[in-house]
């Protein structure tokens, strides 16, 4: 039998104790606005003894005791209040969520530049400031454009209900909706550049520093 005992790592709490007794007490005060000493619950109103510059563990049992779901209380707070910022993350993840269904639906194969423009068009409806990013077509451009223009029949088929990302329901927007401006064989049109991009972007990860000595022959071998 071994003699070595396998100890157990308690779970890493998600608020400090400082963090949790900061937001569910507050200090008593006497006539004279001094300290006493004392600490009230906000939510109970029982007063507990502490000592400053002690820590604040003393005061964490009361609320593991009397709030058993202190911890979703908090995390429902807002950053102010609790001291943290995961609810702010928590947020700024769920809204992210839609930026990389758009991303990762950009680099998918076989996409077009009608699907690169729609999924483009639905972000910046979402996250205004994408827009910054986007380059308007000058009133030239678009007088050039206009004998190319076509109105698609619009398809009101319904299809099985599924779960979909952003990117997906972008693109089933386009197929269902009234009559939307297009241009002709917009959607023919291959993403050229973006697959350009791609080669060279994978040629610059194999290259490396390390390879520059390589011969143009030897690194069309190693894409072979």
């Amino acid at each position: 039998m071994s003699d070595n005992l396998l100890v157990s790592t308690p779970p890493r709490s998600t608020f400090s104790p400082k963090q949790i007794a900061c937001f569910y007490f507050k200090s008593c005060l006497d006539e004279e606005g001094e300290a006493t000493g004392y600490y009230m619950c906000k939510t109970c109103r029982k007063c507990h003894k502490h000592t400053p510059k002690t820590g604040y563990t003393s005061l964490v049992p009361h609320v593991r005791t009397a709030h058993p779901n202190y911890v979703s209380d908090m995390l429902d707070a807002s950053v102010a209040a609790s001291g943290t910022l995961l609810p702010w993350l928590d947020e700024l993840l769920a809204s992210l969520c839609d930026v990389e269904s758009v991303s990762k639906r950009l680099q998918a194969d076989g996409l077009t530049m009608l699907d690169a423009r729609d999924l483009c068009d639905g972000l910046v409806e979402i996250q205004p400031s994408f827009s910054k990013c986007q380059v308007s077509l000058t009133d030239k451009e678009t007088d050039i454009l206009e004998p190319f223009k076509r109105c698609t029949v619009s398809n009101t088929e319904v299809q099985a209900t599924r779960k979909e990302g952003f990117a997906d329901r972008i693109l089933k927007r386009r197929k269902v909706s009234a009559e939307p401006a297009s241009y002709a064989l917009l959607g023919a049109i291959p993403p050229t550049s973006n697959i350009v991009e791609r080669l060279f972007s994978v040629a610059r990860s194999v290259l490396r520093h390390e390879r520059h000595r390589l011969s143009p022959m030897m690194l069309e071998m190693i894409f072979s």
